[in-house]
């Protein structure tokens, strides 16, 4: 089986897949604190041990700091325990693909604070996910110039007429599961050494809100 980890905002959740089926907890409502539980869990629901799993996958964002650092670290830890592979897939990638648009531009925008947005912008042909634009931290004005026209997954502030607010940005665990299918993993780990390894996409320094 293969696990996947997203904590990049605000919707938290974990997922296995074995070839056939796939399976899912959110534990949105206890956050970071709730992870390893939520994993237990969703192993006890599908009857299976962890050691039954041979590879990890973790979302790196763009998004939360304080979920990237938590997912990242449980994930690599969990690996070196169990002595397989822990990989990161960027977070934005995975819900970009989830939206299942062919030929057909997609943004997306996650609000970053100060006023600015993460940005990247997606093209989908079949089963392969083109990044015209890699994530990036752009001012929010910016951010409703990029998508005058065009879809986008994100931020409901950059909603104006004539624009498509398709849904949030937020991956799932599932999501990533299903953008490593594309990518040609395999429930038995295959090819999970070959991804970038699980640190956070931090786009900057760390800004704490009030």
């Amino acid at each position: 089986m293969l696990l996947a980890i997203e904590l990049s905002g605000p919707r938290n959740s974990v997922a296995l897949w074995n070839g056939e089926t796939t399976a899912e907890v959110d534990f949105s409502e206890q956050r970071g604190k709730g992870l390893m539980q939520a994993v237990q869990t969703l192993l006890a629901n599908e009857n299976a041990e962890r050691q039954d799993l041979r590879g990890i996958l973790v979302g790196i964002g763009p998004g939360s700091y304080t979920g990237l650092r938590i997912a990242c670290s449980a994930g690599i830890m969990l690996g070196y325990a169990l002595d397989i592979p822990c990989a990161g897939l960027p977070s934005f990638d995975a819900a970009a693909f989830a939206q299942n648009l062919e030929n057909e531009k997609l943004h997306l925008i996650l609000d970053a604070y100060r006023k600015e947005v993460y940005h990247a912008t997606y093209l989908r042909r079949g089963d392969s996910l083109e990044t015209l634009q890699m994530p990036q931290v752009i001012s929010l004005a910016d951010g409703k110039a990029k998508v005058d026209s065009d879809a986008f997954l994100g931020d409901v502030r950059l909603a104006t007429r004539g624009v498509q607010l398709r849904a949030s940005c937020q991956a799932s665990a599932v999501d990533l599961l299903l953008f490593a299918q594309s990518l040609g993993l395999t429930p038995d780990g295959r090819g999970v050494d070959q991804l970038q390894s699980a640190e956070p996409l931090y786009l900057r320094p760390a800004v704490f809100r009030p």
